[in-house]
């Protein structure tokens, strides 16, 4: 039997310095800030963009620091300091450099446990968000990861199964992660799957990536900033940071705006010491600030509120997951985090084109407005609702329209296609068959801009033909760098065109003793059954090549090998190749005649030298006179006594019927000087029917001068 743990949480960390040049002024004039709160031995440093790295060390050196880590992108290393030196002198020697432009210390976050009343009402703040009733509406089919970056998640644990992608342990380098109640707890808020067990997630077909930063209690900010970046690489959507600062710092606003500018949608807790006072990274630019309500729809009595705030979401006896697989009660803005943080999925869920601004502006117009009209400190824009969040946004694709419901082809005619897609996005419109294949590609990833797009179809394929008549899919992919969208629209095609047949040479010539089938590219204009059979002079069919077989529209090929119904050879002489095609309708083509002549005789030819005797004298010339009585094509070489090839003079010209002159200058093919010896002319005559024969040339002597 499982233990229910009921728990409540609150983040609480250090303050950083936003001028670390004196450290210990900044301190002493905060009382919250205390020395155990950051490493003595531990600052972070920023250097300017494109600082070489010989410089960074040079610099690094100078302090007699050592470098433990660096975020190479984003221009951050994590230095450790030698013993007996401050980090406000050394700070202060770094800034004094123009390629340093901050030094800050790795200042520490810590989780704080607080037990709670168990008699409270097990996952109240379903119904509270109108998460039953979102949950009626269509699902998104895109599957949205959420980051959690926390303390480890209990990835094996059973409400999470399936829930889990691409798991990391900023400490340990590892994908092993040390379960840890809090960051489970908000796992289970966001994804706990819907198995009529245990909890139910808001959004229970998102993924989490959970993101270590903690050692036991206590996580670095130069941590929790490498865990941005790599929720980041890991292609996180929504990047949910349950934790709390109260002091601003570069590495931590550079991680989050880094991950804004990539899209993605970063909600943050607003902190749990009921102040007005900023805290980061709630309170940081392109970060939304959640405080927590009760289940009376009160602010929390621990919950922050101020100027960062964006929206409320319950945070006080949250029923989630935890450790060992188990279930327990928290409370604290961390749980209120996850809660946007899953709607947010929801939406993004429906629509994963949207921008972060985009789901801001949806967020406020569906939210409930607890405090004042409008705005207000405590509760932001209001109390988040699912079910508004999810009836306002809109299809990613949307104003899908065909000028007909179903296409009829008449050869003249086009379907016309419209839809406006969403912006910054990649767009891929083409038809494909009940089976997924792709028929037709219209667009091939075509930029949009948001605007309305127009195409006409007549009806052609890819293959040239028309599609024949049945059901097709139009499928409109949509894709950015993230994520990619199918939709698809049913289209019944009537194709009431004539079937066509049409090849690309009027008449062959043929010998089987040249090649071993003739190919004769023929192309339909749509779906037919051909029958294909060989006739002689007299009209006789001596050969069946095909017998009312389908063939799709398009390019094929049909091929004979010169032989009759018995696969004996025929003999030379005029044959017709005759095609007839039906399509499926009963609608009969034209025959096509296709006439084919057999000729396996060899071309004939003779060559006589113009001389006996060849001497070079750099100028001179041996001609040779090539007499055939039909035109060919042929290729000549010089070849020695052995038969070596020393020369190509000619290769695949043609000769007309008649006399034809080829000459040698006396050199090799490397235009050096042949030696003295014996040579002959050697031509290959090579006919229309690619019948060949090999003629050579009388000897004559090359003599060199």
């Amino acid at each position: 039997m499982r233990q229910s743990i009921f728990l409540s949480a609150v983040l609480m960390v250090g303050i950083l310095t936003c001028s670390p040049v004196d450290l210990t002024a900044a301190q002493s004039s905060t009382d919250s800030v205390k020395n155990e709160l950051y490493d003595k031995n531990e600052l972070i440093i920023q250097f300017k963009q494109n600082t070489n790295e010989k410089t960074k060390q040079t610099l690094i050196k100078s302090i007699s620091a050592v470098e433990a880590s660096k975020l190479t992108d984003h221009q951050f290393s994590l230095l450790t300091l030698p013993k007996g030196r401050t980090l406000e002198t050394s700070a202060k020697s770094l800034l004094s450099h123009p390629e340093v432009l901050s030094a800050e210390p790795n200042y520490k976050l810590a989780h704080s446990y607080i037990p709670t009343d168990s008699d409270y009402s097990k996952q109240w703040y379903l119904k509270n968000l109108n998460l039953p009733d979102t949950w009626d509406l269509p699902k998104g089919k895109t599957v949205i990861k959420t980051a959690v970056i926390d303390g480890g998640v209990q990835v094996s644990h059973f409400d999470l199964k399936g829930q889990i992608t691409k798991p990391f342990n900023i400490i340990t380098r590892k994908k092993t992660l040390l379960p840890n109640d809090h960051g489970t707890h908000i796992a289970g808020v966001i994804a706990a799957v819907q198995d009529n067990e245990g909890t139910s997630g808001i959004a229970p077909s998102s993924k989490i990536i959970p993101v270590n930063v903690f050692r036991e209690e206590e996580a670095d900010i130069y941590d929790v900033a490498e865990g941005i970046y790599y929720a980041i690489d890991a292609g996180a959507d929504i990047i949910n940071l349950s934790l709390t600062t109260n002091a601003y710092t570069n590495i931590l606003d550079e991680a989050v705006q880094a991950a804004a500018a990539r899209g993605i949608v970063v909600i943050a807790a607003a902190g749990n010491e009921h102040t007005a006072k900023p805290r980061y990274p709630a309170a940081l630019k392109n970060v939304l600030g959640i405080s927590a309500i009760d289940k009376n729809d009160k602010l929390a009595s621990f919950s922050n509120f101020g100027k960062y705030i964006d929206f409320t979401a319950p945070g006080k006896d949250i029923y989630s997951t935890i450790s060992e697989d188990s279930f327990g009660t928290m409370s604290g803005t961390s749980m209120a985090s996850p809660m946007v943080s899953g709607v947010t999925a929801l939406i993004l869920a429906k629509n994963p084109f949207l921008t972060p601004s985009e789901v801001l502006s949806i967020l406020k117009e569906s939210s409930t407005d607890l405090g004042p009209s409008g705005w207000d400190p405590q509760f932001g824009n209001g109390k988040i609702d699912a079910h508004k969040a999810l009836v306002n946004t809109p299809e990613s694709m949307t104003n899908l329209e065909l000028s007909d419901k179903s296409f009829t082809i008449e050869g003249s005619n086009k379907l016309n296609i419209s839809f406006t897609p969403p912006k910054d996005t990649t767009i891929s419109l083409y038809i494909e068959n009940t089976n997924g294949q792709i028929l037709k590609k219209m667009l091939t990833n075509q930029a949009s801009n948001g605007e309305p797009i127009s195409y006409n179809w007549d009806g052609k394929l890819d293959n040239g033909s028309y599609q024949s008549s049945g059901d097709v899919k139009l499928v409109i992919k949509t894709a950015n760098a993230r994520h990619s969208l199918i939709t698809k629209k049913s289209l019944k095609v009537n194709n009431t065109l004539v079937p066509e047949l049409t090849v690309s040479k009027t008449n062959y010539l043929y010998s089987p003793k040249a090649q071993a089938k003739l190919s004769i590219p023929i192309r339909l204009n749509k779906d037919a059954v051909i029958k294909a059979v060989i006739l002689d002079k007299a009209g006789t069919k001596v050969r069946t090549l095909q017998k009312n077989k389908p063939f799709t529209g398009g390019r094929h090929t049909l091929e004979w090998n010169g032989t009759n119904t018995n696969r004996s050879q025929l003999k030379d002489g005029s044959y017709t190749l005759r095609i007839s095609l039906i399509d499926s309708d009963g609608r009969a083509g034209l025959t096509k005649d296709i006439p084919i002549k057999l000729d396996t005789v060899p071309p004939s030819g003779s060559i006589v030298n113009s001389d006996v005797r060849f001497k070079t004298t750099g100028k001179s010339k041996i001609e040779n006179t090539i007499t055939v009585t039909e035109s060919v094509t042929g290729s000549v070489s010089i070849i020695d006594k052995n038969g070596k090839i020393v020369n190509r003079l000619l290769t695949d010209t043609s000769f007309k019927i008649g006399q034809s002159n080829v000459t040698w200058n006396g050199q090799t093919k490397n235009k050096k000087a042949a030696i003295n010896g014996d040579y002959r002319f050697k031509v290959i005559l090579r006919d229309e029917a690619g019948n060949s024969r090999i003629i050579k040339s009388p000897p004559f002597q090359l003599v060199n001068a």
